[in-house]
């Protein structure tokens, strides 16, 4: 079903389309979820209000002019959701290596139906090491500048914050092509 189509549907309240998009998204997003909480019961209630907070959007007009993809915009307002509700509980995301390696990236693609995602993870993996190693620190695990200055050993903050600049830049750039 095309996107202005759905969007449409969302808009009159249609519990069809929004059971569809329910059912399409909710593996995806527990897998997506999973690496900002453990707490399935937490991932599943985030969820259902992410997917309540996007038919009233809808209602709204607010997904009216939408350039990405509904699955993308349920999941952003998803991680909006997680973030606030982990702010708010000052806890922290805290993954080691081995976690996020575990993380089954491939069932997430396949489900999830996001070119953009899919094309994120490879120019990402087209990234040098040391680009690589930063920007998982940074972004997957949390760290903050001092933490992974210490970590990797960068000569100064200053090089590792153009270090940061310039890998994020690359990623961007990439992702352009």
């Amino acid at each position: 079903m095309e996107k202005e189509t759905q969007i449409a549907l969302l808009k009159a309240g249609d519990r069809e389309t929004i059971k569809t998009i329910y059912l399409d998204n909710q593996q995806g997003f527990r897998l997506f979820a999973k690496r900002y909480t453990i707490d399935i019961e937490e991932i599943n209630n985030t969820y259902q209000d992410a997917v309540i907070a996007l038919v009233e959007n809808a209602a709204k007009g607010k997904l009216d002019e939408l350039q990405s993809s509904i699955s993308t915009y349920l999941f952003g307002i998803g991680k909006y959701l997680i973030f606030k509700s982990n702010k708010f509980s000052d806890r922290k995301v805290n993954l080691d290596a081995e976690e996020i390696e575990s993380i089954p990236w491939e069932t997430y693609e396949e489900e999830s139906k996001d070119e953009e995602i899919k094309e994120l993870k490879a120019q990402f993996e087209k990234l040098g090491t040391k680009c690589k190693e930063l920007l998982r620190l940074f972004y997957y695990e949390a760290k903050s500048m001092d933490e992974i200055y210490l970590q990797l050993g960068y000569v100064s903050k200053d090089v590792l914050k153009s270090t940061k600049s310039r890998c994020l830049k690359s990623l961007k750039e990439s992702m352009k092509k």
